[in-house]
């Protein structure tokens, strides 16, 4: 008798002490979701937030975030605090950005906290400036980058830049050129370069190549399009795009890389953020010049 009574008065206790600080749906299914890649062509890095709720669902309403504290850790130790932008709010994110931020090599910690409920946070590798060297052949140029244990995925994009006159205006352009093509009558097949997963267990650098062909391919077409002349065209400037292993991840766990300019936004089925969802990722880019 004694032991069912002290079970009784357990069972209250228990659920009258936990009446008002336990809710299963708001404590264990809200998490937050973070996208930013960290890039060294932008001035601002922007980054987008927003709340999920697992299995019950949030109304657009719900999904943006009000007390919302944001910092990036560099380097250096040094702690940069995002702002809020005027697109806060688009699309149910939060959107805020950092300015002023020079990317060194290094780590890079991101703490993202929304009042005493929900926080995440991630760690990311930046790399170091890509070397490129440019060797020229009879029928191509060999493209040789050096690799880094940061990089997972490397892209060389190459491009035919020339001005143009748009109304009275002289402007700058470039058009990218096709690492294959193929004409056959009026139907010509242009393929182009796609991310390659880095090896690092023998080779400390990757080779591309750029065919004379394919330059004079894109130089007519530029020609022909723009009704310019080859006076006109002015150099071409290779693009090495080196992603690190949490961005090259993340995108690829999708249809593969169709698109290596952008990130999706929606729910990954592969992340970095702990304690939340979503990507904290690094691009460098870097560039060099030859003339045609």
């Amino acid at each position: 008798m004694i032991k069912k009574i002290v079970s009784i008065l357990f069972i209250i206790l228990f659920f009258t002490s936990c009446n008002d600080d336990f809710d299963i749906v708001k404590d264990y299914h809200e998490q937050l979701v973070v996208f930013l890649v960290l890039d060294n062509r932008a001035d601002k890095q922007i980054i987008k937030i927003q709340k999920l709720q697992n299995d019950v669902g949030l109304s657009d309403n719900n999904k943006v975030l009000k007390d919302l504290s944001v910092r990036l850790i560099d380097t250096y130790g040094v702690a940069h605090y995002f702002k809020d932008t005027v697109l806060n709010g688009v699309n149910n994110f939060n959107v805020l950005f950092v300015d002023s931020l020079d990317l060194k090599e290094g780590t890079y910690s991101l703490f993202v906290n929304s009042g005493n409920k929900l926080y995440a946070w991630s760690n990311v590798t930046v790399r170091a400036p890509q070397l490129i060297y440019v060797s020229s052949f009879n029928e191509y140029y060999k493209i040789n980058i050096s690799k880094s244990a940061s990089s997972r995925g490397v892209l060389v994009k190459s491009f035919v830049c020339f001005d143009r006159v748009d109304n009275g205006i002289t402007t700058s352009d470039m058009m990218e050129i096709p690492s294959k093509f193929s004409v056959n009558g009026t139907d010509t097949t242009e393929i182009y370069p796609a991310v390659e997963k880095s090896d690092y267990s023998d080779n400390k650098s990757t080779e591309i190549f750029i065919g004379y062909d394919a330059i004079v391919y894109t130089k007519q077409k530029i020609i022909n399009r723009y009704h310019i002349e080859s006076k006109d065209i002015k150099k071409i400037k290779i693009f090495s795009f080196s992603y690190d292993w949490n961005l090259y991840e993340y995108i690829m766990s999708y249809k593969g890389y169709s698109d290596p300019y952008s990130v999706r936004l929606d729910r990954p089925n592969y992340s970095n953020i702990i304690f939340g969802n979503g990507v904290f990722g690094a691009i460098r880019v870097d560039s060099t010049e030859i003339k045609p």
